[in-house]
């Protein structure tokens, strides 16, 4: 910083020009967790409206599919049954794992709320003169985590519901494939 303006800086200005860089900062901070964690839970949404309405799909398919066996022979139907019936499975393990997912994200961010809704009534009895900054600060630092402590929604979760997603769709797409060639 050039000495002229170190000397014009008074130390309230400096203090209040962190402040507000900081401020700006966390808001820019939250704006993105906000976000990041829209986006994430709409990719989810979607996994599981695509499941629903595969299976839902599934159940035209079906009755279109069983009827029309008779050109094939037992054990391309039993493999084409077996196919179609993991094909299923992994629909309704897509949708269970996708729910449990959206359930699991939801309890963190309750957490989160909940852990932060404390650290404000905190903060609001330093401004009621009930306690002293030390201490609201002690008490953030021990109710912050520190970060690497902090637990974050499983992932696995939606890994896996992709997974199963990814599955079913490959199967079915190779069962209709099969079923619209064969004849």
């Amino acid at each position: 910083m050039p000495e002229e303006i170190k000397e014009k800086i008074t130390p309230q200005e400096i203090r209040e020009n962190t402040r507000d860089i900081r401020d700006i900062m966390h808001s820019n901070q939250l704006s993105a967790e906000q976000r990041t964690s829209l986006l994430a839970d709409e990719f989810t949404r979607l996994e599981v409206q695509i499941a629903t309405v595969l299976f839902a799909f599934s159940g035209i398919f079906w009755s279109s599919f069983s009827d029309n066996l008779g050109d094939f022979s037992l054990t391309a139907i039993f493999v084409m049954k077996i196919s179609f019936s993991f094909a299923l499975l992994s629909l309704i393990g897509s949708l269970t794992l996708g729910l449990l997912h959206l359930k699991s994200a939801e309890k963190f961010w309750d957490t989160v709320l909940h852990q932060r809704i404390i650290r404000l009534k905190q903060w609001n009895k330093v401004a009621r003169k009930e306690v002293s900054f030390e201490q609201a600060d002690a008490y953030h630092q021990g109710t912050a985590m520190e970060q690497g402590s902090i637990l974050y929604s499983p992932s696995w979760t939606w890994i896996m519901q992709s997974i199963f997603l990814g599955i079913s769709i490959l199967l079915l797409y190779a069962l209709a494939m099969v079923f619209l060639f064969a004849k």
